[in-house]
């Protein structure tokens, strides 16, 4: 029997770093993550999962150079373990916004004066 061409699992970071790394990504990526735990979309469950996917990740140093470029509202990289799910958590958000942009924009019609009519 060969030896496995793959690798030795890579060591989780630390998660004080990683969390981080999760907080600075989502924000670049325009995902809010407080207003996605808030909704629901984001429980705490899948909140710890999306910082042990970061901790398991090997590139940091390169997602700390793509994070110094300081360019919001980009989607997060290929190499991003958790970029799937701040992909699907941004579009509920552009939803909900979308959904609240319309409904506010009914509301906010003028209301002709009786004597206006047309």
């Amino acid at each position: 029997m060969t030896p496995s061409a793959t690798s030795a699992p890579h060591p989780l970071g630390s998660r004080k770093r990683h969390y981080w790394l999760v907080q600075r990504m989502a924000a670049a990526a325009a995902v809010d993550l407080n207003a996605a735990f808030e909704a629901g979309d984001l429980g705490s469950d899948s909140w710890a999962q999306t910082i042990e996917t970061c901790r398991g990740c090997d590139w940091v140093e390169g997602c700390e150079k793509w994070l110094a470029q300081e360019d919001e509202g980009r989607a997060a990289p290929a190499t991003c373990h958790n970029r799937v799910t701040f992909e699907a958590l941004k579009r509920g958000q552009d939803a909900k916004a979308r959904d609240g942009a319309a409904v506010h924009g009914r509301a906010k019609r003028p209301v002709q004066d009786q004597g206006e009519q047309a």
